[in-house]
């Protein structure tokens, strides 16, 4: 199935939400998603809160990349990411650190 241009276009701004490509979405959209998901997770298993809170912030944003990567067909955003690939990880990891900081002195805890 061929998608076509309005498709890619809605793709990739789903991805451009999620990736770490802006100063914004790591504290309004990811981590908000990572801590739903790790508070359900931890309903379900306690004491898991931490690894799936990092894993699904990870999650979120290599999914950011990979939708902004097969929506590139729609507009040219394909050196765009490449350039900013080292950049977006630094980022990443260091809310990675500041999360898994936060979390260790009960900043934030599951719900």
């Amino acid at each position: 199935m061929r998608l076509n241009k309005i498709h890619l276009l809605i793709i990739s701004f789903i991805g451009w939400l999620l990736s770490p490509l802006t100063w914004w979405n790591d504290p309004f959209i990811n981590l908000p998603l990572s801590y739903l998901a790790a508070g359900f997770f931890n309903k379900l298993i306690p004491g898991i809160f931490l690894p799936v809170f990092l894993a699904a912030y990870w999650l979120t944003n290599i999914l950011g990349i990979v939708l902004m990567y097969i929506g590139a067909g729609a507009f040219s955003i394909k050196g765009l990411i490449k350039n900013r690939l080292w950049l977006m990880l630094l980022a990443a990891v260091i809310y990675s650190v500041i999360a898994i900081f936060i979390i260790r002195l009960n900043i934030i805890r599951p719900f």
